[in-house]
């Protein structure tokens, strides 16, 4: 009797796995006001797969993202001599991307590529610090920044297969689609990513 929904729930997966790897993250600002660039981070997820063709299926994952961007100014002393200062910040978020996956087996290797959409969770936010001269200040753009993020996901891969699991490596992008600022704020921000990961599939 127990094994009868263990059995159900088996057939709507065909494959599952985790995977982790590092991100290079920023943000856009439509204002071109901001100074940002990339920082680094890491992420991690687990996921499953439903194979809907021979050379197509659906991909559920739920995780850890990192994402942010390093913020540049300057401090100009009496002289008006600058001195370039960075402030790091980070965001931490839950994501959940639902991806199509194509598949194309070459010899020993499958390559594939990956899209759909995406949302993510602010879970946690660390604000970038500048070390000015005279104290340092603290950045105010994730002061602003919403709980939410919807966005759009593009990946490309190759897998092998290695008894008894799948070993894979997948490149993607990630963009948000939605501002990260509240509507009613003139400034439009939105998050971008780079990722490389490394993964194992049953």
């Amino acid at each position: 009797m127990l094994l009868l929904p263990l059995s159900s729930h088996a057939q709507w997966i065909d494959h599952f796995g985790v995977k982790g790897g590092i991100t290079a993250s920023s943000a856009s600002d439509n204002m071109d006001q901001f100074d940002l660039e990339r920082r680094s981070g890491w992420r991690g997820s687990a996921f499953a797969e439903k194979e809907l063709l021979p050379f197509l299926s659906v991909r559920s994952e739920v995780g850890y993202t990192q994402r942010g961007f390093v913020e540049s100014t300057a401090e100009v002393d009496v002289d008006g001599n600058e001195t370039p200062l960075e402030a790091t910040t980070r965001f931490d978020y839950l994501t959940i991307p639902l991806l199509a996956k194509l598949e194309y087996g070459v010899g020993a290797a499958s390559l594939y590529a990956l899209a759909g959409p995406r949302v993510d969770i602010l879970v946690g936010r660390e604000a970038g610090v500048f070390a000015f001269s005279g104290g340092d200040i603290e950045s105010e753009i994730a002061d602003f920044y919403d709980s939410t993020a919807a966005g759009g996901t593009l990946g490309v891969g190759v897998s092998t297969q290695m008894l008894p699991a799948q070993v894979f490596i997948e490149g993607r992008y990630d963009v948000d689609l939605t501002d990260s600022f509240p509507a009613d704020a003139p400034r439009k921000v939105r998050n971008n990513a780079f990722a490389l990961v490394l993964g194992v599939a049953f």
